[in-house]
């Protein structure tokens, strides 16, 4: 718990820098042609992640309902995110984040594929890639991705990922746990 606590804490002050670094990045003399340096970049994707909160069920409203994933996707070409370090991470995130939402909404994962337009269908065929996964399969819930991180030991040294999985855990323990009851009772 300690190490869990310590990566937390370590986090939160890489997202704060992040914030920082972001508003300076103009100033930076290693900003060339208007691209962030690489570190600047993955502590933006980074700190992209963390504040991202869907307010949707489908990926792109909820990209799009979020200022700072829009802004960096509109701000940084798509083939230096995809080089970044923390890209990876950044996207298991926010797939992590949006499937907590589908089951506090509707006690369910929903289908990723029929979501794929825009910039979600970018995430959701990165995702593909990622999981090794055929981005033209018929269907994808969301659920999948817990799975697929939970399988990967390197996105479990990240104490946020860890810490949304517990989220979405404990959430999925209500619904099981509340579906038992209702059982009981009929």
């Amino acid at each position: 718990m300690c190490k869990v606590l310590r990566q937390c804490v370590l986090y939160l002050l890489l997202l704060i820098m992040g914030c920082e670094c972001s508003n300076n990045h103009i100033n930076n003399p290693a900003n060339v042609d208007g691209i962030e340096p690489s570190s600047t970049i993955n502590q933006r994707l980074l700190s992209t992640g963390y504040s991202f909160q869907p307010k949707y069920i489908e990926l792109e409203d909820a990209i799009y309902s979020d200022s700072s994933t829009i802004s960096l996707f509109r701000d940084i070409p798509l083939s230096i995110l995809r080089q970044q370090k923390e890209y990876n991470n950044f996207l298991v995130i926010i797939l992590l984040k949006l499937y907590y939402f589908h089951i506090l909404q509707g006690n369910q994962g929903y289908d990723l594929i029929s979501m794929k337009k825009k910039e979600a269908a970018i995430l959701i065929d990165d995702f593909c890639s990622l999981a090794r996964v055929d981005s033209n399969i018929e269907m994808l819930n969301s659920a999948y991705v817990m799975s697929f991180v939970e399988q990967h030991e390197s996105f479990l040294q990240n104490g946020y990922i860890v810490l949304i999985l517990d989220s979405i855990k404990t959430r999925e323990n209500e619904i099981y746990d509340h579906i038992i009851d209702k059982e009981r009772i009929e």
